[in-house]
């Protein structure tokens, strides 16, 4: 007997890397759902494959206030990376955060809650 409500997986080879994300969706028994208004789903995406030739595996787990399908969040999950992804870009060029001038004593704190 299976104890996932939904399950997805796909797979993409892409800048020479190799991914496969598995999605799958757990609904939150009812008792924890009594001591936690709101809570519908857990969410489990399992990640693996090869990054330049090295393997790697990456879980995350997540807590969800819809029943949605797997299928769909494995793909609201995958976007949401890229909009992360986009933000560090904006910050690391615009700001020039990689090679920040500030460096020593409270300079990196303080300038950290600057921007």
């Amino acid at each position: 007997m299976r104890d996932w409500r939904s399950m997805a997986i796909t797979v993409e080879n892409v800048h020479s890397r190799k991914v496969q994300r598995e999605c799958k969706v757990f609904a939150a028994p009812e008792q924890i759902q009594k001591k936690w208004s709101g809570l519908k789903t857990f969410v489990v995406v399992e990640r693996q494959g090869e990054r330049n030739g090295q393997p790697f595996y990456e879980r995350q787990s997540y807590i969800c206030s819809q029943c949605l399908e797997a299928q769909q969040l494995l793909s609201d999950i995958h976007l949401s990376w890229g909009i992360e992804n986009r933000l560090h870009w904006v910050r690391d060029v615009t700001f020039q955060e990689d090679f920040p001038p500030r460096r020593g004593g409270n300079a990196p704190v303080n300038w950290s809650i600057l921007t």
